[in-house]
């Protein structure tokens, strides 16, 4: 049963945890399990993110609720490049890899043209160069 959600949580778009969570639950006791399944997985996240916003909104002119926030704002920069840095070393194995992606950089975010125009168009250009 398991490989089988695997498989059709693999096909539908989102997060494979979240499709196979709310495909066992429909499996096991229908929409309400789905329904089950789906607050499960998603309101303790919802509930903590609610609890520090409220916590940040009461706490928002301290100092030490200031020192932390500076404090964690490196410390996820330093984490998404870190995992920028790993991925990037598992998939920009070729010079026209690192091209393509230095083309969107530049595109987007120094000729601020829009993302979907620059994806469409560097995808078609590197579609067209590794198709040869």
């Amino acid at each position: 049963m398991f490989l089988e959600l695997l498989a059709i949580s693999q096909t539908l778009p989102g997060l494979k945890a979240a499709n196979i969570a709310i495909l066992a639950g429909d499996r096991l006791r229908g929409a309400r399990g789905a329904a089950a399944a789906l607050a499960g997985l998603c309101l303790p996240g919802a509930l903590l993110m609610f609890a520090v916003g409220i916590a940040y909104q009461a706490e928002r002119d301290r100092p030490l609720v200031d020192a932390a926030l500076r404090g964690v704002a490196p410390a996820a920069v330093g984490m998404i490049l870190a995992t920028t840095l790993e991925l990037g070393r598992k998939t920009l194995s070729r010079a026209a890899d690192v091209v393509f992606v230095l083309v969107t950089v530049i595109a987007v975010n120094r000729l601020h043209l829009s993302m979907p125009v620059v994806l469409i168009g560097v995808g078609a250009a590197a579609v067209a160069w590794y198709s040869r």
